[in-house]
This record gives C-alpha cells, structure tokens and sequence, in this order.
C-alpha cells in the first residue's frame, strides 16, 4: 500500500486530459478539433451540439453532462483564454464566448493577415536586395 508522497504513477479515473492547453489565438483552431473528438469520446457532445429529438435523457444527467463538459473545457484553458469563459454557466456558453474571441473571422482579422503578409515580404525584399 502507498502512502502519500510515495513515487506512485497516478492516472485520471476516466480518459486522461487532452495535453493540449488553450492559452492564445494561435492554437484555437487545434484546440477546437481537438475538444470536439474528445468530448463526443466522453459522450458529452450533445451538451455544445444538443441533444436529439426525442431523446430520452433525463433533466439530472444533462445537467450533470453539462457540467463535465465545462469543467473539461475549463481545465484544456490557459492563460488569456480563461477570462473569456470564467463566468460561463454551461459547456455551450464556455464554447461560444471562446469562438467570438478566437475564431478567424472578419475583415479585421484579414486586415491584420495582411499587414503580417505585408511586413514579411518587405522583410524578404531587403534581405536579397
């Protein structure tokens, strides 16, 4: 028998965490691909996707799945990413509040694409000039 502080492997009572931690923009997009197959691996998609017509599922085990669900979001989140969803109630509110603050999308994120795009060729040009 172990006893605290013993070298004991320790494992996650159910299928372990994705390594990946959200942190900025950049990996949003891995991120998101990522979280999708591991919560429909846990059974838990239907609390971002809903839940089917006609299905059977309780009040009480939605609730619970909703809560699993956003807690396994919230421990994949890091850093700048965590203010975006520390008041979300459910895994649908987490997943949203992160799509509009992540997701490339819009003119200012083409914008910004483009200056980027921009800078890097002129970087280019004066180095082979």
């Amino acid at each position: 028998m172990s006893k605290c502080g013993d070298s004991v492997s320790m494992r996650w009572p159910s299928s372990p965490i994705p390594s990946l931690l959200l942190s900025t923009r950049d990996g949003y997009s891995s991120w998101k691909f990522k979280m999708r197959n591991y919560l429909i691996h846990e059974d838990l998609w239907s609390t971002i996707d809903g839940y089917n017509e006609g299905d059977t599922t309780s009040e009480q085990v939605k609730s619970r799945n909703d809560k699993r669900a956003l807690a396994k979001i919230c421990l994949t989140v890091d850093g700048s990413a965590m203010t975006h969803i520390r008041s979300a109630k459910s895994a649908l509110e987490a997943c949203n509040a992160l799509q509009d603050a992540y997701e490339d999308k819009g003119m200012g994120r083409r914008l910004t694409l483009e200056r980027k795009l921009n800078h890097s060729v002129r970087a280019y040009t004066a180095r082979t000039e």
